[in-house]
């Protein structure tokens, strides 16, 4: 699979995120005041589970770590270290969605608890099946997808501190005036500029090059892009419905994630993601 595959769907998309971002900065107080739906179960429900894309996939990458030095290094410290960063990452951010499920935070956090290690026993499984011989591609996968993913929320912060930005909501209570988001009108607390669920969702686009690596997945690549390209446009439908972002907001997110999964590939693949069968990385020498 060439890289430019990759870069042709993700470009695609990616355009087409920054059209309706130049169209969201000329009239997004007129498409928010339009498609404005309140409160509504279709948003609550992107509001807790927007951002499951990217950290389940995270936890996934983390359980590839842990097998990668369990079976290549045979270091199960630092295996167990993987798996118990990245699995209570994961489960902390299912805090969102077992807080539809109760008031009690305890009871929530006793329910993010139990999600988090039914989803350590499901990928610890999948990921101990993985074949050997492949186990090193799909580890260099799982160190881009942790690189993506992190410099994905770093950038999305910092954006957001640089131009805090009043959500439509705030516009609607009367707490905050609406200003376009290059005129830089800081509001306490303001964190409409970008979206963060919408960039988390954009991370799925990363799921492309095991379509390279698992000879199941072969020739899948339009199905994967297709599946990133319409969970993050429902996504964004779902922030710009219930007022939490403007649609300059949600179409910046997503130029964001996918330039960042484009530098993240090309700089660790070069022009052929063929060489996700790289065998020589962070292999030890013994072993080669």
């Amino acid at each position: 699979m060439r890289a430019n595959k990759v870069a042709l769907y993700a470009g695609l998309f990616g355009g087409f995120a920054f059209v309706f971002f130049v169209v969201g900065t000329l009239v997004d107080d007129v498409f928010a005041a339009e498609f404005y739906l309140g409160r509504n179960a279709f948003a609550d429900l992107y509001e807790a589970i927007g951002k499951m894309p990217a950290f389940v996939m995270l936890a996934v990458a983390g359980g590839i770590g842990g097998q990668y030095f369990l079976r290549v290094y045979r270091v199960k410290w630092v295996a167990a270290l993987f798996y118990a960063l990245t699995y209570a990452v994961c489960a902390i951010n299912f805090k969102d969605a077992t807080d539809l499920l109760t008031d009690s935070d305890t009871l929530g956090l006793v329910a993010c608890a139990a999600v988090g290690a039914a989803l350590a026993c499901v990928v610890g499984f999948a990921t101990a099946r993985i074949a050997e011989e492949r186990l090193c591609a799909y580890f260099k996968w799982a160190v881009a997808v942790a690189v993506a993913v992190v410099a994905v929320g770093v950038i999305v912060f910092a954006v957001k501190e640089v131009f805090s930005r009043a959500r439509y909501l705030d516009v609607v209570d009367g707490t905050a005036a609406y200003a376009p988001w290059y005129d830089f009108v800081r509001v306490d607390g303001g964190d409409s500029m970008p979206s963060g669920h919408t960039a988390y969702t954009a991370v799925l686009f990363m799921l492309m090059p095991l379509t390279a690596i698992e000879p199941r997945f072969a020739d899948r690549e339009r199905a994967v892009a297709a599946l990133a390209m319409i969970a993050t446009l429902v996504t964004a439908c779902a922030r710009v419905s219930d007022g939490h972002h403007y649609l300059s907001d949600v179409s910046a997110a997503a130029v964001i994630a996918v330039a960042v999964q484009a530098a993240v590939l090309f700089g660790m693949y070069g022009k052929g993601l063929d060489k996700l069968r790289f065998k020589k990385f962070f292999v030890p020498k013994e072993a080669r």
